[in-house]
This record gives structure tokens, sequence and C-alpha cells, in this order.
């Protein structure tokens, strides 16, 4: 879990206070990785309140602040465009509130690429699409510098409903000039690796690279071999291992004092970063994620354990389907995904049963239990409870304590459930939700 809560910090930190180093050294440097800078943000830096300031607004009046963290295969990758991880981290400035939700690379949206209309396809290829800015068929929109990482926030926008207000993408073959140039970094390494055939180069010579558990020094290459290795290990793994690079990338850059060597990081970004952000939009955006305590982050994996069915289609290609083709299920979850710290710090029971048989899920899930998890992953005290599908509920039942803090957490699950209060549980200290055939339909249709 500490792994997963730091994250956000290790991405959002590592390159926002990167781009910053930057803003006060080389022109040319800052604009190759953040390319809508402009001599005003400079100022900027310099002046805190000569530039723009949109980002700035939206902090001072607490609202809801949303960065695309992205991490594409580079240099060396069969396909360098392919973004493998998606991030979105959702914050909410004055409560210090931040939520992290990892989208499935292989979900199936529609991407809005072309003058003649979307194109369907992988949420991940997204980038790779507006990298193409030969193609006469894009949109102008995205035939710019920042084109390609436009078009993937506009595409998660469009499938998440969120308003995307900025984005980073980081090339993981950068890792090793990265390091390098930081004079390496620490890794704790939570289980031994062992790859016998890493693939060295593009020549696909293999080789043999393996990694005790515990804390050691990278050099650029080592951590480039550890983050990338795929044959020994599972995706997931394997993402998990590159989030840990990303902290030790962090790490080291706090322990760095200004100096000649900001000059040598800003050289390896070049053509391993890349932003829409702007040096006066990622000052505020770093202090603010600094303030942020680690335990503040919840994470969400969206997967086939809530709102997607993994499935193979002809030929071996893999797909993720959301369970609701509007994604207005999810939607919905990823607009309430910040409920008010004090209710979630309550503690207050909630306990979700399932009342309609109205689903078709795999095996072992019930819509109860994918509810739990959910409110779990967002801090609730959620617990599935008796089952109650023999009553066959057509309108899902909300029953609600008569303790204020009860009161309060109700009204936030009758916004979420849609539900109705039908009155007070039998213990009269917490929530209690039976879910109906209403909600069942529309959140976990039917195929």
């Amino acid at each position: 879990m500490a792994r997963a809560r730091s994250v956000a910090v290790v991405i959002g930190l590592v390159l926002i206070s990167l781009l910053v180093i930057g803003g006060a050294a080389i022109w040319t440097g800052v604009h190759n990785v953040a390319p809508r800078t402009s001599l005003s943000d400079l100022v900027e830096l310099i002046h805190p309140g000569a530039g723009g300031d949109a980002l700035r607004v939206k902090l001072e009046r607490d609202r809801r602040i949303n960065l695309l963290l992205m991490a594409r295969g580079g240099a060396g990758s069969d396909n360098p465009y392919f973004t493998d991880s998606m991030l979105v981290l959702s914050v909410q400035p004055r409560s210090r509130q931040a939520v992290l939700v990892s989208l499935p690379r292989f979900l199936l949206v529609q991407i809005p690429a072309l003058t003649s209309g979307d194109v369907t396809g992988k949420l991940y290829t997204a980038f790779d699409i507006g990298a193409k800015v030969d193609d006469a068929g894009l949109r102008p929109t995205w035939k710019t510098a920042t084109g390609a990482g436009d078009l993937a926030a506009a595409t998660v926008s469009d499938a998440t409903g969120l308003s995307i207000d900025g984005w980073i993408a980081i090339d993981i073959g950068g890792f090793r000039t990265i390091v390098d140039a930081l004079g390496g970094i620490e890794v704790q390494v939570p289980a031994p690796l062992d790859d016998p055939r890493y693939p060295m180069d593009e020549t696909n010579r293999r080789i043999h690279i393996h990694f005790d558990s515990g804390k050691q020094v990278m050099s650029g290459e080592r951590a480039l071999e550890y983050s990338r290795s795929r044959l020994s290990t599972s995706e997931a793994d394997r993402s998990a291992r590159q989030e840990l690079v990303l902290l030790g990338i962090l790490q080291r850059l706090r322990s760095l004092q200004a100096g000649p060597g900001d000059l040598a990081v800003l050289s390896a970004l070049q053509g391993r970063l890349l932003t829409s952000l702007r040096p006066g939009d990622a000052q505020p955006l770093a202090r603010l994620l600094g303030s942020i305590s680690l335990g503040g982050i919840h994470r969400v994996t969206v997967d086939a354990n809530n709102f997607v069915n993994d499935v193979t289609v002809a030929g071996g290609s893999e797909l993720a389907l959301p369970r609701d083709p509007t994604f207005g299920a999810l939607k919905h979850f990823l607009a309430l995904a910040l409920p008010d710290q004090g209710l979630v710090d309550a503690r207050v029971p909630v306990i979700v049963s399932d009342g309609s048989n109205a689903f078709k899920l795999p095996a072992g899930q019930t819509p109860a239990s994918i509810e739990v998890h959910l409110l779990s992953d967002l801090g609730w005290n959620a617990m599935v409870g008796p089952d109650h599908r023999a009553m066959t509920v057509a309108q899902t039942q909300l029953l609600v304590g008569t303790t204020g803090p009860a009161l309060a957490s109700g009204q936030w699950m009758a916004d979420y459930f849609g539900a109705l209060v039908a009155g007070p549980p039998a213990a009269g200290t917490g929530v209690q939700v039976i879910l109906g055939s209403d909600y069942t339909r529309r959140v976990f249709p039917t195929p």
C-alpha cells in the first residue's frame, strides 16, 4: 500500500520538480521539455504573479486538479510512443486529498484523432496516434509540439469525465541518462528479480540480469534493466518496478543542491520528458504535491475487479471492455472520488448488501463486493452485508443511523447510489445499503 500511495508523489514531484529546476536554467532546454513555455513564464518563476495563472486560480478557488501521468516505451521499445502506464492524479487543493486512478492500457475507447471522426482503439495508442504529425487525416489541433499528449489527455477526459489540467509523459528508456545525471539512485528492491534472457539491445542479444532484495544503489543501466525486464515477472510487477525507480529518482532529486548539476539533469531530460505544464504552473503544483501526506493518497485501479471485462479477441489481442458501454458508471464514481475527509475519518460503518440478481458478473463477484472494494479504496469503512437477493429489491434502499456522522455519511451514500432513505438501521450508528435492480442494471448491465 505504501508503494501504491507513493506513485503520485513519485511521478508528479519528480517530473514537476525537474521542470522547475529547468525553468531557472536554460531557455532552450526548458522549451524542449515544456513546449508551451514562454518568456513570460520564466519571468513568472522569478516574480510570481507576473504571468499566466490558470492553474493558480483553480488552486486558490479550491477546484479539483487532475493531472495525467504517462510512461511510454521510448527508445529501444517496439512501440516507443505507446503509453504503458496511464495514471490520473486528482487532488482537492484545500483538503490535500488525493486519489490516484490507474487506467487499463487496453481499455477500448473512442480517440478523437481524425478530421473525419473518432478512432476506436486501445487507450495506450492515443499518444502514438497524436505523434504521427505527418498523417494528413490527423486533426490540426494535434499537430503541435504537445499534440500527442494533448490527444491522450482528451481521450482520457472523454472516458473518465474528468477535465485534465495538465499531463506529463516520460520515456522509460530515459531512466539510464536521468539516473546517471543524478549520480545514481537508491532503490529498495522488495523481492529478488532474475531474468536470464534480458534483451541487451536492438540486435536481440540476451544477457542474464539478477537483483537481490533489499536496498541497493543503481546506475542508470541497472535502473533501466530493473524497470524494463519483462520475461521473468508479470506486467503488473514490471509497472511496480518502474514506480520504485521513479521513487529513487525523487529521493535523489531532493538531495541535490542547486548548481551545475541542475544543467546535467536538464540535459538528460531532452527528448525523454514532455509536458503540457508551464513553469508558472509547475511551481504551485510542486508545492501542493509536496504538502500531501502519503496516507492521504488513495489508489484506485480500474480493472476486471470493477468497471471492465478483460477479453481476448481473434488474433490474440487483449481488450478491456467497459461493463457500462457509456462509461457512465466510471464517470459517476470518479466524480465523487474525493469525499469530504471528515466523513471518511469518522469511520462510520457502511454495510452494502445485494438485493437483486439483475446482473451478470464473473464468478465470485457481486455488485456489493465490487462497491465495497471501491468504497474502501476511497477510505470508507465499508463491508459486505447479508445477502438479500431473495427479496428482489427493485429500488436501492438506504438505511441511515441517527448520529451526526451517520447522517452526513448517509447523505453522501444517497448521492453515490442514487438511493432513497428508507429508515434507520437496526444498530442505529451506521449506514446500510441494499442494492436494488435499478442500481445493478445501470452500473452492471447485462451484456
